[in-house]
């Protein structure tokens, strides 16, 4: 059986930061949760959320609930739904307010939950949970299960 001289390593610099680069980069690799690219070259967040350093705004176009289209009221109509890259998310209400006591914004997080099946975004204490059921670079369908019924949200990008 053959012994190995590990000081050979430490007397040989270029061994030496080879083994040592070969470890960090598998540590890296292995470590590491890799977004799946979809069909246009673009990750899921770069699709929602732009990319790096940037958001993405997103106009309401319709919802469809259990199997009706509803168009979005006249209040709600320059509504923009933003998610940053960085994971924070706005609802602008636009120019004209529904409601006197209605903010011009909120504000929340989100984050990708179900291996990027699922979105979860939570603003002023509250979480929702919305089943992603389209998404590429310009439309956005997102479905949200609440009280018996299936809400589906369908977006297009605004900017």
């Amino acid at each position: 059986m053959r012994r190995y001289n590990y000081m050979l390593l430490l007397k040989r610099p270029g061994y030496f930061l080879l083994v040592i680069s070969s470890l960090f980069l598998l540590l890296y690799l292995t470590s590491c949760e890799f977004e799946q690219i979809g069909p246009e070259g673009l990750t899921r967040t770069e699709m929602l959320a732009g990319m790096l350093g940037s958001d993405k705004a997103w106009e309401l176009q319709y919802f469809t609930v259990d199997g009706q289209r509803i168009y979005p009221s006249y209040c709600d109509e320059d509504n923009l739904t933003i998610f940053a890259h960085n994971g924070s998310y706005t609802l602008d209400h636009g120019y004209e307010s529904c409601y006197p006591s209605e903010p011009d914004s909120e504000y929340g997080q989100w984050y990708f939950t179900n291996n990027g099946n699922d979105v979860m975004i939570g603003v002023n204490g509250n979480r929702f949970e919305y089943e992603i059921q389209s998404l590429s670079s310009n439309r956005l369908e997102i479905a949200l299960y609440s009280l018996g019924n299936r809400t589906v949200s369908t977006f297009r990008a605004a900017y």
